[in-house]
């Protein structure tokens, strides 16, 4: 599994290349839920608090809806990735619309955080993660050398490989209740 540090790297990468774009804040001030609040367009790494790093964004989302893209995915989010969103987007209302992307499976328990990177790659230049088939053996090696380089490019692709596992498209809203947190129910999807 990737550090903070190389998430940072990353996501410092990617402001350089894309600095209207919000988010792409250290990573470590999620622990404290210290984002800054983003009234535009975002994108953001979060760690879930349980060894596991997933991709936030509300770009091309409509408003009071966030995208989560997770390559270890469960069919819903953690009480404290929801605490990184609500902080993030500092909403007055109290309820968020959480879409569960059908992004790319990690095949072993130590790459979400380069699937992480590559989801907010695609999304920055433009391409959907949920329709992209990465080349999962190829994307620490690209990573390594886009540290080196110190640019970050869109990660390899393998169209060609059999069928990719994707997780199951689901949505849940989010609800902050004071004095009990966050809870999470399902939404069904429209057709």
């Amino acid at each position: 599994m990737l550090t903070d540090v190389s998430i940072n790297v990353s996501q410092n990468m990617l402001h350089e290349l894309f600095p209207l774009c919000k988010g792409l804040e250290d990573t470590t001030l999620g622990t404290t839920l210290q984002f800054s609040v983003c009234r535009e367009e975002f994108a953001q790494i979060l760690h879930t608090g349980q060894c596991h790093w997933v991709a936030v964004s509300n770009i091309g989302c409509t408003e009071g809806e966030i995208n989560v893209y997770d390559s270890l995915n469960s069919g819903t989010v953690t009480s404290f990735t929801l605490k990184q969103i609500f902080a993030i987007v500092h909403k007055q209302e109290p309820e968020i619309i959480i879409n569960i992307k059908p992004v790319q499976q990690q095949n072993d328990g130590t790459d979400c955080g380069v699937f992480a990177i590559a989801f907010v790659t695609s999304i920055l230049n433009g391409q959907d993660p949920s329709t992209a088939s990465y080349n999962s053996k190829r994307l620490r090696p690209h990573l390594l050398s886009c540290i080196k380089n110190g640019r970050l490019s869109p990660f390899p692709e393998a169209p060609d490989l059999a069928r990719v596992q994707r997780c199951k498209d689901a949505r849940v809203v989010g609800t902050v209740h004071q004095g009990r947190g966050v809870v999470l129910r399902d939404m069904p999807l429209e057709n």
